[in-house]
């Protein structure tokens, strides 16, 4: 890969499997503040869950000396590899499921010299797509109508998010900078990710660092950081939930969030030109005994999806619902 994710810590590629479902070993009974968690791990694997649609499935990879992407379904426990077509020797990293079962994320050779985004549907139809001006393509979010969030690397520093409207043929660029991501999207097109801002760039006094971001659907940007810290947006439901972590990086000794559109709005941004988040305690997200928990998926009851790393250093996937449910 171009750019090292917080999730992925090692050099990614997809191992090739059948279609047939078979046992999780998800494990129930972690409990911490308002959330239960479920974790979730490939069987012989360790894992990272990634997005998670209304049906409560969640697209998940799990890392052998291959990766291998992985559909977890929270109702049932149930597992089913998605249909997957790089060219031979590639590899794939899955990040984004909709509501009628479409996966998107992107593939690379061994030597890593081009990173193409992929999208494959529940029936098996497989394609690859790139960014016209771009030298790395990450598809990392897929709507209801199909429209693709993603993370496109230059050639040379830097990144910037992209959305790609597959069926009008478009691509729109998002906040450039050293590093940006366009994660999550809504069906309406409201887009949440992360981008590094030098200082004072939204405004004076604001500090230097990775911001999260809500981008509305004809560009306007609100920008905020959580509790002070960098944050990392990664998804969004159509209530308008925001999840994501905040913390320092590249090791992730981080904090899930849970927010909202609405917080975002509530009041005019200072003159720092960002929003100042003060997340209550019942609204992040730390899996018992983790070293980080970062989220990256809600649906519109609020079930959480994400990873977290363990005391040892390994990655797990989790599924976290509140204690009401």
């Amino acid at each position: 890969m171009k750019i090292v994710d917080a999730l992925m810590t090692v050099v990614l590629s997809v191992a090739a499997g059948c279609l047939a479902p078979m046992p999780s070993v998800g494990q129930e009974g972690s409990t911490a503040g308002a959330y239960r968690y479920t974790t979730v791990d490939y069987p012989g694997s360790t894992s990272v869950c990634l997005a998670i649609n209304a049906r409560l499935n969640v697209i998940c990879d799990a890392f052998f000396n291959q990766e291998l992407p992985f559909v977890y379904d929270a109702r049932s426990g149930r597992i089913t590899l998605p249909a997957t077509a790089p060219p031979a020797g590639w590899s794939a990293a899955a990040f984004g499921i909709n509501d009628s079962g479409t996966v998107v994320g992107y593939v690379y050779p061994p030597d890593d010299s081009i990173e193409n985004g992929f999208i494959v549907t529940k029936n098996g139809e497989y394609r690859e797509f790139s960014v016209p001006w771009a030298a790395y393509t990450e598809a990392r979010g897929i709507n209801h109508r199909g429209v693709i969030t993603g993370t496109a690397f230059f050639d040379g520093p830097g990144s910037a998010g992209f959305i790609y409207d597959p069926e009008a043929a478009t691509y729109t660029e998002v906040l450039p900078s050293a590093y940006t991501e366009a994660m999550g999207i809504t069906t309406d097109g409201h887009v949440v990710g992360t981008v590094y801002l030098d200082a004072g760039a939204s405004g004076p006094g604001a500090p230097a660092g990775q911001y999260g971001y809500l981008r509305a659907a004809n560009g306007s940007v609100a920008y905020f950081r959580v509790n002070g810290e960098d944050t990392y947006a990664r998804g969004i439901s159509d209530e308008g939930k925001i999840v994501g972590y905040f913390g320092d990086l590249p090791f992730p000794e981080v904090t899930g969030f849970v927010t909202d559109v609405k917080e975002l709005h509530s009041s005019k941004p200072p003159a720092t030109g960002f929003v100042a988040l003060a997340i209550h305690a019942r609204n992040l997200l730390q899996v018992p005994g983790a070293f980080g928990t970062l989220p990256q998926g809600i649906t519109t009851e609020g079930v959480v999806s994400g990873a977290f790393i363990d005391g040892s250093g390994d990655a797990h996937g989790f599924v976290a619902r509140s204690k009401d449910d």
